[in-house]
């Protein structure tokens, strides 16, 4: 497991408490940037227990590592004997796959059309982690730690970067820039690759895909009676009544699928 997947219990409760009881607003003065997902692993690996039966489980982590195939996106194009593809491809197109960006850009999130994060070289190995799909956040990383980001329309956390993955239309976008190809951001797979032994793209279904991955997070009805409830629907169903009982909830909306 990597060194960071596991932080020390007390840097771990410190950091989530803190997380937890910080609610200072936060206004986007820079244009959203990648910064790595070093702090992200910090919280969304502990277990500390004042948080984790709310919002969510606190084990992203966990599940993305020990589940999720994503996982081993930047692994399989590492040289070594029992990378056999990863070796022969390296040697027909001419570079080392594991280093170029026209492999990088999807199989470790390094942009075309955007700067890594200063340690990218340090975290490549982690693959397709959470700002590949979750978006730069660099001005969203602090502000998404409070209660009120809660109470936050999906548009006010799209203008500081994260992307707004319970939309299926966004959702989308982001899971078929690399499993079908995103020229702009790099994302393109060649004639030449495909000759040199790159595995054919399969068909993508988008709900199947997502419920395989496995999710690592909670949909709306897992999510129980959290703080802040009200103030969440309010934001993310604006046609819907969020003094309603929860089991009254429509189905869509309680739905792994809906807005989680």
């Amino acid at each position: 497991m990597h060194d960071l997947i596991r932080p020390t219990r007390l840097l771990a409760n410190a950091l989530a408490v803190c997380c937890w009881l910080a609610n200072a607003p936060f206004v986007c003065g820079e244009t959203p940037s990648f910064v790595g997902n070093r702090d992200c692993i910090l919280c969304h690996s502990s277990d500390t227990v004042a948080v984790k039966n709310d919002f969510m489980a606190l084990r992203e982590v966990e599940l993305w590592y020990e589940d999720d195939i994503h996982n081993d996106a930047y692994a399989v194009l590492v040289p070594k004997p029992e990378n056999e593809l990863a070796n022969q491809m390296s040697r027909a197109l001419g570079y080392a796959v594991h280093e170029d960006g026209r492999c990088l850009s999807c199989h470790a999130n390094l942009r075309a059309d955007m700067a890594p994060p200063p340690n990218f070289d340090s975290i490549k190995e982690y693959g397709v982690t959470c700002e590949s799909c979750h978006g730069p956040s660099s001005e969203w990383e602090d502000p998404h730690k409070t209660l009120a980001w809660r109470g936050k329309r999906p548009q006010e956390k799209e203008a500081l970067g994260m992307v707004d993955v319970r939309d299926p239309v966004r959702r989308a976008q982001q899971y078929f820039s690399c499993h079908i190809g995103n020229e702009p951001q790099g994302k393109l797979i060649t004639h030449e690759m495909y000759a040199a032994g790159h595995p054919l793209l399969p068909p993508i279904e988008l709900v199947s895909f997502t419920e395989r991955m496995p999710p690592h997070w909670r949909n709306l009805r897992e999510k129980g009676d959290f703080l802040l409830r009200r103030e969440f629907l309010a934001a993310n169903y604006p046609a819907w009544d969020a003094s309603e009982a929860l089991q009254d909830m429509p189905a869509v909306a309680a739905s792994s699928w809906g807005r989680s």
